[in-house]
Formats: C-alpha cells, sequence, structure tokens
C-alpha cells in the first residue's frame, strides 16, 4: 500500500463527519486532486441564532518519511506532480477551495496547506516556513476533529487573507 493511500485508510477509518470520496485517476488525466469532500457544520456568528453552514472542497494526501536532516532543507515531496500543482492553483483561483494534507511520519505531523500555497512552495520550503504557512499543523495521533476544525479555517480564508500575516496569534 502506498503512504498515500495509508493516509486515506487513516482517514476513512477515524470517522470524518460528512461526505467524503477518493478519486482514483489513471496517470495523466490532469492532476485530479485524491479527495473530495463536503461537510457541514454549526455557525453562530455572536447571535443568538446558529447557522448550518457547508464546507466543500478537494484534498491532495502526500505523505514523506521525515523531515530533511538539515532544519533549513527544503522538504522534498515525491510524486507532487506539475498537473496536480496547476490543478490545485487553478481550483483556488475559480474561486474553489483545495488543500494539500501532508503527512510526516517520523514526526508523527500533519499539516493543511492550501492547495495554492502548496503548488507554489511545496518541494522548495523548509520546515520552519511549512510550519508558518500551514492552515493548521497536528502533532501527534489523527484526529478527524483537528481536520473539520483546520478546514473551516481554511474555507473563511481566500488566498489574500491567507499566509502568516492572516492569521497572527493562532495556537497551534
Amino acid at each position: 500500500m502506498s503512504a498515500e493511500a495509508a493516509l486515506w485508510s487513516l482517514m476513512r477509518d477515524s470517522g470524518l463527519p460528512g461526505h467524503w470520496v477518493r478519486v482514483e485517476n489513471r496517470v495523466g488525466e490532469g492532476g485530479t486532486p485524491d479527495l473530495n469532500f463536503a461537510f457541514t457544520y454549526t455557525w453562530q456568528p455572536g447571535t443568538k441564532m446558529a447557522m448550518a453552514k457547508t464546507v466543500e472542497g478537494w484534498m491532495e494526501l502526500k505523505s514523506v518519511e521525515a523531515w530533511p536532516t538539515r532544519d533549513e532543507g527544503p522538504l522534498r515531496v515525491p510524486h507532487f506532480e506539475r498537473l496536480q500543482r496547476v490543478w490545485l492553483r487553478a481550483r483556488e483561483a475559480s474561486g474553489g477551495k483545495s488543500y494539500l494534507l501532508l503527512r510526516v511520519e517520523r514526526s508523527r505531523m500533519f499539516l493543511l496547506l492550501s492547495g495554492t500555497y502548496a503548488s507554489i512552495r511545496l518541494g522548495t520550503a523548509n520546515r520552519e516556513e511549512l510550519m508558518r504557512e500551514a492552515v493548521d499543523v497536528l502533532v501527534g495521533k489523527f484526529s478527524p476533529a483537528w481536520l473539520t476544525e483546520g478546514l473551516i479555517k481554511g474555507a473563511q480564508e481566500t488566498p489574500l487573507t491567507s499566509g502568516k500575516s492572516a492569521r497572527k496569534g493562532r495556537s497551534r
């Protein structure tokens, strides 16, 4: 089983809420991400009235064994192809949401990255930058609550509001 298939199995078996579909593509079919998802949550905008909101998007799954031995070195991600990068960026440029979930196995870390950021910087960014620019970071056992909270946060951001300056003060 590939590392990405193992990551999907971990996610699927964790009890993610909503509707998650694994998309199987043949090589060369245009870079479509591994997963499509949709779920609802209750949003209370500071009033007595609660509203149901939907989060929908696409997610590419990537897994690496470990961070580079030199922390300042870039994290290389095998099999993150040009067409996958183009697809993630085009989806967000068209108003949709796309993400890349990166698992760093030895560190027991998960990073949720915006599709646009991942398409531009993944493979050249180092650990410090990836941790700073991630929508969210989890250290430890995979948690469906962590992922859905990160996707809710990501759904409220746009490429113009994502990144370090837009998220000052957030805790990890």
